[in-house]
């Protein structure tokens, strides 16, 4: 009995070498995963396509398969975009990036193209320049594309019918110093056409697109150097929505170089500039973008003052511009028609939906004053090179002129380097992609 529980301990001692034997030195361990590392799968993140939500991001592990992944673009802006109302589809570059409200974290550095698109409601653009460090937030009011104003046809002769901009001539009481009647309190404002609104994201001047098209220049009854009317034909462009104000003038000059005399709010338009800082002014706003800014030609402004109407503004009154008509109940209304400048908008626009063009400030343009450039002026998109007579043009009149200032065709003109707290300046965009 003894010597067989010797013997099946010995047979017991035997295997359980053996085992030990196949298992650490016969058997060949297992290849090394091709996958990359626990750590290094951790370390890798996939941006999620943007949506409603405050989401942007996710910290998701990739699975690796083939080549290893090419490195994550550092990536340090944040862009929220919302619009009144919601659901608004949101394009960057041509793709879809989601449906309002959108918030898209650590976005590549560098320059898009943002549209906003909604059914009934005008497409917005925005030229974005996203730059290290930077939070982008935009909130964009979409336009009915019921408030579109209806476009007056052209006569057989190619020239607008002769109406006021915001007055119907056959509503027109008669007599030259007769008033049209004050509209109800509360009435809302004529909305911007429907061709898109475009905000230039530095500083939020906002335009307004003026298709091509051609309109009779100059008047008739006006002052010799506005004779003889002559038929110009322009390309489209965008013109500012309204008169630059003093907030926008200090985001790109600072506060220390604002010009202006009326400062009381920074809704008021920037006055007392001059021809040539009016320039300084745009060459440093040209450098924030890709956009290309200048003051409108003499005939772009008259274009864009006469409205889908093609209206003179012979008929302005209190109610429809702030300047200087001799009634003290004029300078009583509301806080508007004061002695000096009033917040940009308010008044009702014209029918491109334009604010100011009569009266509040005059507005440089880019033409040199040429007195009887009518008589030999060129059809297709007119400008004035011709600097003998040492001034620039001025339009619009001011919030101390007289009414018959105020008209689209009235030219003044002053030095390029003299400034007046009735000056001011109103931007165009030609070049627009």
């Amino acid at each position: 009995m003894k010597i067989k529980t010797l013997f099946y301990g010995f047979v017991g001692l035997v295997l359980l070498g053996l085992w030990v034997v196949w298992a650490f030195f016969i058997v060949p361990p297992p290849p090394l995963s091709p996958l990359v590392s626990q750590q290094d799968q951790s370390s890798r993140f996939s941006l999620d396509s943007a949506s409603s939500s405050d989401k942007a991001l996710s910290a998701q592990p990739e699975q690796a398969s083939g080549p290893l992944l090419q490195p994550e673009v550092k990536r340090t802006a944040i862009l929220k975009v919302e619009s009144i109302p919601q659901g608004a589809k949101v394009l960057l570059d041509g793709g879809v990036l989601g449906v309002t409200p959108v918030m898209v974290e650590k976005m590549a550095l560098g320059q898009y193209r943002l549209k906003l698109e909604k059914v009934d409601y005008s497409y917005i653009e925005v030229a974005l320049n996203l730059q290290e460090d930077t939070v982008v937030n935009l909130s964009l009011d979409l336009i009915p594309l019921s408030n579109r104003p209806t476009r007056k046809p052209l006569s057989r002769q190619g020239r607008m019918p002769d109406v006021a901009p915001v007055l119907d001539r056959k509503n027109q009481p008669q007599g030259v110093n007769a008033k049209p009647k004050r509209k109800q309190q509360g009435q809302e404002k004529v909305q911007e056409q429907a061709d898109g609104l475009w905000i230039e994201p530095n500083t939020g001047i906002s335009f307004v697109s003026i298709p091509d098209g051609c309109f009779t220049m100059g008047s008739e009854t006006g002052g010799m150097d506005e004779r003889p009317e002559h038929r110009v034909c322009l390309d489209a462009y965008k013109i500012g929505r309204y008169e630059v104000t003093q907030k926008e003038w200090i985001k790109v000059m600072g506060e220390e170089n604002n010009p202006s005399h009326f400062t009381s709010k920074d809704t008021l338009p920037v006055d007392s500039v001059s021809w040539s800082e009016a320039n300084r002014f745009i060459q440093k706003l040209n450098t924030l973008g890709s956009t290309v800014f200048r003051l409108p030609t003499e005939a772009e402004w008259e274009y864009a003052c006469r409205g889908e109407e093609g209206g003179r503004g012979d008929w302005i009154t209190p109610e429809q511009a702030n300047y200087r008509d001799g009634s003290a109940s004029s300078r009583q209304d509301g806080g508007r028609n004061q002695e000096g400048t009033a917040p940009v908008g308010s008044f009702q626009p014209n029918g491109f939906g334009l604010y100011d063009m009569h009266g509040n400030v005059y507005e440089w343009s880019q033409d040199w004053y040429e007195k009887d450039k009518y008589a030999n002026s060129a059809e297709k998109n007119p400008i004035s090179t011709n600097d003998s007579s040492f001034f620039r043009l001025l339009r619009g009149g001011a919030w101390y002129s007289n009414p018959s200032q105020l008209r689209c065709s009235y030219r003044y003109r002053g030095r390029p380097g003299v400034q007046n707290n009735g000056n001011g300046i109103r931007l165009v965009v030609s070049n627009f992609r």
